[in-house]
């Protein structure tokens, strides 16, 4: 598999499908479906796969469906990366309050990947239990436990000083929340980074035969 400079993996390896141009698999009125096939070897991982994401409008909610599949073992953590600046990209990340109902996170190293503990989030800066204001200097996965396939499930609440609302419901088992860039705050539903060499966190290992599967719905609405 791809790995850093410790041998980890994190996002992706060489030629991750975010530098890639996908195509159009099916359109309609209300949804576009972009695919992309990535060939065995590529960035490291084993198998001929294909992703597919299909954005839809259903009713005032924006939802994200992603499927993958592959003809070889392989690992496959497929995370949508947003900036999200509520109030505009002069306002970037400022001016945000963030709630999730996840109770632990995963602690990191200097260099971002995490070290393999599950701690509590009360006393960190990741307890987003109630909402806060986010410190800038955050890039870690909260955790949000085992959650249905089928059922999205809360994961985060941000809102803005001028208004705005938005809830991220997700059948991911984790989050990753990064206020790094002073132009928004990332929120990227998530199986937790690192996993491989971490045997308690959930597996990102995708077989032959079987589908991995991601639906999230981004929810705007005004305070």
């Amino acid at each position: 598999a791809p790995t850093g400079p410790e041998g980890y993996v994190l996002h992706s390896g060489a030629g991750d499908t975010s530098d890639r141009v996908w195509s159009i698999a099916a359109q309609s009125e209300t949804a576009v479906t972009l695919a992309i096939n990535l060939e065995d070897g590529l960035g490291g991982f084993p198998g001929n796969r294909r992703v597919e994401a299909t954005w839809s409008l259903r009713g005032v909610d924006l939802c994200l469906d992603i499927v993958a599949v592959t003809d070889a073992p392989t690992l496959m953590n497929v995370a949508h990366h947003p900036y999200w600046a509520l109030d505009g990209r002069n306002a970037g990340r400022d001016g945000h309050t963030l709630q999730s109902p996840a109770r632990r996170y995963t602690p990191s190293t200097p260099v971002f990947t995490p070290t393999g503990d599950i701690a509590s989030v009360v006393g960190t800066e990741y307890d987003f239990l109630n909402p806060i204001s986010p410190a800038y200097t955050l890039d870690a996965n909260l955790c949000l436990g085992e959650r249905s396939t089928e059922t999205p499930e809360p994961a985060a609440t941000l809102t803005s000083d001028g208004g705005r609302r938005l809830e991220i419901l997700t059948t991911a088992p984790g989050i990753q929340v990064f206020t790094g860039k002073p132009y928004g705050i990332a929120l990227e539903p998530q199986l937790w980074p690192n996993a491989p060499a971490h045997p308690s966190f959930p597996s990102i290992r995708l077989n032959p035969g079987e589908e991995f599967r991601q639906q999230t719905i981004y929810r705007f609405s005004r305070i």
